[in-house]
């Protein structure tokens, strides 16, 4: 009998992460799949609507937090607040204690399509998760906590 101290990787874990990995995949597309045929009045993207979601949860964010929360280079928020200032939905300011760092923020325009993208979102993610019961969703959610 072979007692080597070679630990051998637990396949079932790399089966379950290989899984897991080609759901979130699959739901991301289904997601923006469901979120591009709607007809908004903004067009919006997945990655942009994070983006404006935790704008409209800080109300004000400097770039660089904003860039760390979402864990994106500077240079796609850059390129994202770009696209949204141009759609009217983002204005940028500069931080008085700081005249190098911009200071995001939703427009006037922004705040009432954002109630309109929040409420689709939760529908498009009520829809994707219909299979899974109130106690499936909660130990899901458990689970998904514990491992970040």
């Amino acid at each position: 009998m072979d007692k080597s101290p070679h630990h051998q990787p637990d396949e079932e874990a790399a089966d379950i992460f290989y899984l897991f990995v080609t759901t979130a995949r699959i739901l991301k597309f289904e997601f923006e799949k469901r979120l591009a045929a709607l007809n908004l009045p903004i067009p919006i993207s997945g990655p942009r609507l994070r983006l404006l979601m935790e704008v409209w949860k800080a109300e004000q964010i400097r770039m660089n937090e904003l860039a760390a929360t979402l864990d994106l280079k500077p240079r796609t928020i850059t390129d994202f607040i770009k696209a949204l200032e141009q759609s009217g939905l983002i204005q940028r300011t500069v931080d008085p204690t700081d005249r190098r760092a911009a200071i995001i923020s939703l427009t006037d325009m922004a705040k009432p399509h954002i109630r309109t993208i929040r409420s689709v979102s939760a529908e498009i993610s009520e829809k994707l998760m219909e299979k899974l019961s109130s106690e499936q969703r909660r130990q899901m959610k458990d689970m998904l906590l514990t491992l970040v």
